[in-house]
């Protein structure tokens, strides 16, 4: 397990949860929820589950399910996320390829049916064959492959025309079911960027409504027999989730029984999520982790302070997700508002990872990773020593990948030129130590001068 949070005495069973939590108020982000969309699914969907008499293993399964049920929205662009208006053919196939977040926004459509079967067999093919990507994500981190499965079908409709594999009736499976209906009747509660927010009236009655269509008959019956003391349930919703992230806890043999570090890998799966948002970021946080380790080790830095640089550059764009791309990927002048939220996302990246017992430092590294030497960054204008060495070895790090990486606006640059922009801005954007250490570095293992 990760070394510096075993020295916290943090139990591992508690952190993987408290992972997963962080990874699913991050999806809320990307949505630009404020309604803790997620962990009220996982509330919801568990106590619906009790009530049925499900068995602890599958509630667990349902449980984690839900918290990451809308993990495959990476995969749709920002111009169709937030789109108000009706979508054309070509961004309806983009949300299909997420059969979470595209049932939703599917809806604003005259018919979802006509347009799918206005497309070709390979076509369709080709959209179902994207609909596994939140199942693909959640089977890689440790002991959610139960859950996987039920992300995977988690739209699909009990008269067999949802997606993506067009199951019907006891096909789907009974965890995916509840997931459904808990996720209509929160979804429909919340504002959207193509309506506002339903009536707590009128959202019973589209359950009703879509009951033998939607979703089961017998078991929207035992919804709505349970729903009158929703809010009541929910009105303690951090209790209530605390409590139950206390008692559907991973098996101590079913993590150890996982070859590697499970809390790294899950920690690489959450960077991977953070990454997908945008194409020019893939694997940005990984390259930024190897390039914060190398200059860590060569200024003989204690592994466990290492380990934390590490730790942090996974996790440093956190806060970026709930920024839309529209903003992130301008290619010209940002307003001073646009300006403003990107100031913000290391301080909502260190809310986020803060929340996690044994990151408190790492969420500080995180913090301050855009502050400038020369005392011009932000969020807090800190300058020199008073920015933690650790943030200031990420922020070169990052800049240097960021740099040698295609953006909307510029393509990448040559690691010379990039050296070179590094280089010049020693003493004003970045420590020259660090600076120091990393040309050292280049030069010693790829023989560039500068």
């Amino acid at each position: 397990m990760v070394k510096f949070v075993s020295k916290a005495k943090v139990h591992p069973q508690i952190l993987f949860a408290e992972i997963i939590s962080s990874l699913a108020r991050m999806l809320d982000m990307i949505e630009g929820y404020s309604s803790h969309h997620s962990h009220k699914l996982g509330i919801l969907s568990v106590h619906l589950g009790k009530k049925l008499g499900l068995d602890s293993k599958y509630l667990w399964d349902i449980f984690y399910a839900a918290l990451l049920h809308d993990i495959g929205e990476i995969a749709i662009a920002d111009n169709i996320l937030y789109n108000s208006k009706v979508l054309s053919k070509m961004q309806l196939i983009n949300v299909w390829e997420h059969p979470v977040w595209g049932a939703e926004i599917a809806k604003k459509l005259p018919s979802l049916i006509y347009h799918k079967r206005s497309l070709t067999q390979r076509q369709i093919l080709d959209i179902w064959e994207h609909t596994i990507i939140g199942e693909e994500i959640a089977r890689q981190v440790p002991s959610l492959d139960g859950s996987a499965f039920l992300i995977r079908w988690s739209h699909e409709w009990w008269d067999g025309s949802g997606y993506p594999d067009q199951l019907v009736w006891d096909q789907i499976p009974l965890g995916s079911q509840i997931i459904n209906i808990c996720d209509t009747y929160d979804a429909l509660l919340n504002d959207r960027p193509y309506r506002k927010a339903f009536s707590n009236e009128d959202t019973l009655k589209e359950i009703k409504t879509f009951s033998g269509v939607q979703f089961n008959p017998e078991l929207a019956e035992e919804f709505l027999s349970l729903q009158p003391g929703f809010e009541k349930l929910l009105s303690r919703l951090e209790r209530e989730f605390n409590a139950l992230l206390g008692e559907l806890l991973p098996t101590e043999k079913e993590l150890a029984s996982f070859s590697e570090d499970y809390i790294m890998v899950t920690l690489r799966v959450f960077a991977r999520v953070i990454d997908a948002r945008h194409a020019y970021t893939q694997t940005h946080s990984w390259r930024v982790a190897n390039i914060g380790q190398e200059i860590g080790e060569a200024m003989k830095l204690p592994s466990k302070e290492i380990e934390e640089i590490r730790v942090a550059a996974l996790l440093h764009d956190v806060g970026k997700v709930a920024i839309s791309g529209l903003i992130l990927d301008k290619p010209y002048y940002l307003s001073k508002k646009e300006f403003k939220l990107i100031h913000a996302h290391p301080l909502r990246s260190e809310e986020v990872i803060r929340r996690i017992p044994g990151l408190e430092k790492v969420a500080e590294i995180v913090a301050y990773h855009h502050e400038r030497y020369d005392g011009l960054g932000y969020p807090r204008g800190l300058s020199g020593s008073d920015i933690p060495l650790a943030s200031r070895i990420l922020a070169v790090a990052d800049a240097f990948d960021a740099m040698t990486s295609d953006r909307p606006y510029r393509r990448a640059l040559t690691w010379e030129q990039a050296l070179g922009e590094v280089e010049r801005h020693a003493g004003d954007q970045f420590d020259p130590e660090v600076v120091k250490v990393l040309l050292n570095l280049v030069h010693e293992k790829y023989g560039l001068k500068f």
